[in-house]
């Protein structure tokens, strides 16, 4: 396949990724059509299955895409930590510069949600979520795992631990301010998220 080709599958494909990010959020998967994804890319059917074997197939390719852009955000922030700063001010430093490069928004936010309720409800797409997860939880253990020891300390739960605490509390602080028709990705988030961890480390040696 010529590089143009590749270049320009891999465009549409992010665009129908996009698309189907603001159309899920709003519809939920099962409510979420091709044909409405399809028209928020200003794509045609065609161009969708050329991409995509089936909607579900589409869900795993957004998780993958978000995914990815968390963990680049977590990997410029852990990068960007400030030794300088106290160790309260320095994990709220870094969970901000996370959170604003992750750049949450209503729309992930409930994409999100809406993937994980369709994975538990629907078998076909369990696995395919499972294996996905299994994938990813590594990755960001392992930056987790260096940020700390870069600052000199270490969890005192496994990184799946913290990791699993620190996802469900995201998860339900930024839910709880979409319902209290607040912004995501605000202060509180940063403040929640900060208590959590801390209350998981301790100095390395």
């Amino acid at each position: 396949m010529s590089t143009p080709t590749t270049a320009r599958r891999a465009a549409t494909r992010e665009r129908l990724v996009e698309a189907a990010i603001g159309v899920i959020a709003h519809k939920g998967v099962l409510g979420a059509s091709v044909e409405e994804i399809c028209e928020a890319a200003d794509f045609t059917r065609g161009a969708f299955y050329s991409n995509f074997d089936s909607k579900d197939e589409l869900c795993i390719a957004v998780l993958e895409h978000l995914c990815e852009r968390h963990l680049t955000a977590a990997r410029n922030a852990i990068q960007a930590m400030n030794d300088q700063m106290d160790l309260p001010e320095r994990i709220s430093s870094t969970l901000r510069a996370f959170i604003a490069a992750a750049g949450e928004d209503a729309n992930t936010i409930l994409v999100m949600s809406e993937l994980r309720l369709h994975a538990a409800r629907e078998a076909a797409l369990r696995d395919a979520f499972n294996a996905f997860e299994a994938s990813v939880t590594p990755l960001f253990a392992d930056l987790v795992g260096d940020g700390l020891r870069s600052a000199g300390l270490r969890l005192t739960v496994t990184t799946d631990e913290a990791i699993s605490l620190l996802h469900a509390v995201y998860d339900q602080t930024a839910l709880d301010q979409l319902i209290r028709g607040e912004q995501p990705a605000s202060p509180v988030a940063v403040e929640q998220l900060g208590l959590v961890l801390r209350a998981m480390i301790a100095p390395a040696g």
